[in-house]
């Protein structure tokens, strides 16, 4: 699905396949996710569900300090009771 993850997010149930992705990833992978987002970032913004996706994956966060963002990320990861 690499490369497919921005026009996916901007639609309203492959979204959910976008979120569920992002959390079912180790950090690696998130980081790639997060950064195709990112460069799709103009378009997602213009939908609902693309702005909730950028959220919820932290994009903006990645966007403005990537090192605070995988400290971030790496502690929700370690956190989750499965």
């Amino acid at each position: 699905m690499q490369g497919e993850f921005g026009q996916l997010a901007a639609v309203g149930f492959s979204s959910h396949l976008v979120e569920a992705s992002y959390g079912a990833v180790n950090m690696k992978t998130k980081e790639i996710i997060t950064a195709e987002l990112y460069s799709h970032r103009s378009a997602l913004e213009r939908s609902h569900q693309g702005n909730l996706v950028l959220r919820r994956c932290g994009v903006n966060a990645y966007k403005e300090n990537a090192d605070a963002w995988r400290k971030h990320e790496t502690t929700k990861q370690k956190t989750m009771v499965c």
